[in-house]
């Protein structure tokens, strides 16, 4: 019976499937960080530092970095899959409360089916009265690991990439700022040259 199988296994789907999304949450943000620094680089100058043999001093230059659009374009479209991993596996957190539940309906139905058996005699009332205890367990304890996996994987979520995502949408935004004022600079020097 399928209540049966609930039963017995949702508790440890529902961990199985925390610790997936987990490690799938970390990874994805370890991959926004990376495509965050790597526009971060191709937007902004890049400071090296210069040793001088004849002076032996050691100073800073700003090296600018060669940015076209075709490149911002390609970052662009490599971010927007990071971004769609992050927000399936945003609005899959949202499935873990819904595992508990059917857990708990599970569990009830196990003490549905409990019920009926009762026949006269004690040893008959303690087997129903372990079977209730039982089916309560699986209730409470499926809802208990399902609140508590979307509420971990909530924060996890809304911490560390939904920040990154904010700060590179940010860098993008720049330069889109960056490219039209330099276009529109540009025509206008063209138009008073003429």
């Amino acid at each position: 019976m399928l209540a049966v199988f609930l039963g017995t296994w949702i508790d440890k789907i529902i961990i199985a499937a925390a610790i997936a999304m987990v490690i799938g949450l970390v990874v994805n943000s370890i991959r926004i960080g990376a495509a965050r620094e790597r526009v971060k680089s191709a937007l902004n100058n890049d400071v090296r530092s210069h040793f001088d043999p004849e002076t032996h001093e050691v100073t800073e230059k700003q090296v600018a970095s060669e940015v076209n659009p075709d490149t911002i374009r390609r970052q662009q479209t490599e971010f927007g899959i990071h971004r769609t991993w992050y927000e399936v596996l945003s609005q899959l957190i949202s499935l873990f409360p819904l595992l508990g539940i059917l857990g708990t309906v599970s569990g009830l139905i196990q003490n549905l089916n409990a019920a009926p058996a009762a026949a006269a005699g004690a040893d008959a009332v303690q087997s129903v009265m372990d079977q209730l205890v039982s089916g309560m367990s699986v209730a409470m304890n499926s809802t208990y690991w399902g609140l508590i996996a979307a509420i971990v994987l909530k924060l996890i979520a809304t911490t560390v990439p939904g920040r990154l995502i904010s700060e590179t949408e940010n860098l993008f935004e720049d330069y889109d700022k960056r490219f039209t004022n330099a276009t529109i600079y540009k025509d206008v020097t063209v138009r008073s040259g003429e």
